[in-house]
């Protein structure tokens, strides 16, 4: 590993037959300690590398730096796309790549068994109230909140909306929506992500995809997929 630089495309290689599966990170120390950690436990999700691994042991894989590059994501499934063709790591006689392509889920098979687990562990991290406390919940509808909009009169807002007259000067509606979308997306100078990325986690979350995988792939917060597939962020592009 060289110092300062963790982005790049690895390969595991089998050591005895020559097989290797080919990968991109922008954490590639983390992405070698979790690759190995769920073959040592055999829970990985590619069959294929991990029945490999059961048969010829640990001491037989190695984790290897095929190049360093810069965190770009684009460029990383670029890099990772040519070298996995290349190499022909997505075919059975030359490697343990699953996925035909670097950027797509195409190639990728569930079986049911998987699918239920997926689904059941979706369902397992929302927390469910008991019944006592969801009718505690109904029985006090309507008497939380009493400092809300809602709870307001029409004198109070009256009062609030003269006291803040003044302090921004007067827009007009399309002076508004102008300042709205212009901080929209990839116009925003804090977006971490493209608009082709966003198209692309969809999809992998549509797929199934558990958010950190897609976090880890686009080398963004967990936090940031999850906002992303409940609407709170790039809500605007369909």
């Amino acid at each position: 590993m060289i110092k300062g630089l963790n982005c790049g495309i690895y390969q595991i290689l089998n050591l005895i037959d020559g097989k290797r599966y080919i990968g991109s990170s922008t954490n590639l120390k983390a992405r070698e300690y979790n690759h190995f950690y769920e073959l040592k436990r055999n829970k990985h999700a590619n069959s294929y590398l991990q029945h490999s691994y059961n048969l010829h042991g640990a001491e037989n894989f190695v984790f290897e730096i095929l190049c360093y590059c810069d965190k770009d994501t684009d460029y990383l499934f670029y890099l990772e796309d040519h070298l996995i063709k290349s190499c022909k790591s997505n075919t059975r006689q030359a490697g343990y790549n699953i996925l035909i392509d670097a950027n797509s889920c195409f190639g990728m098979k569930r079986t049911e068994e998987q699918k239920q687990k997926m689904s059941e562990r979706r369902l397992s991290l929302h927390y469910k109230h008991s019944e006592e406390t969801k009718q505690k919940m109904r029985d006090t509808k309507g008497h939380r909140k009493p400092f809300t909009m809602s709870f307001r009169t029409e004198e109070h807002l009256r009062k609030i909306s003269e006291s803040k007259k003044g302090r921004h000067p007067n827009f007009t509606p399309e002076d508004m929506e102008f300042r709205k979308n212009r901080m929209l997306g990839e116009k925003n100078h804090n977006a971490a992500l493209k608009e082709e990325d966003v198209r692309q986690i969809r999809i992998l979350l549509a797929q199934n995809f558990l958010g950190t995988e897609v976090a880890e792939k686009f080398g963004v917060n967990s936090s940031t997929i999850y906002r992303i597939r409940d609407g709170k962020t790039w809500a605007h592009l369909i």
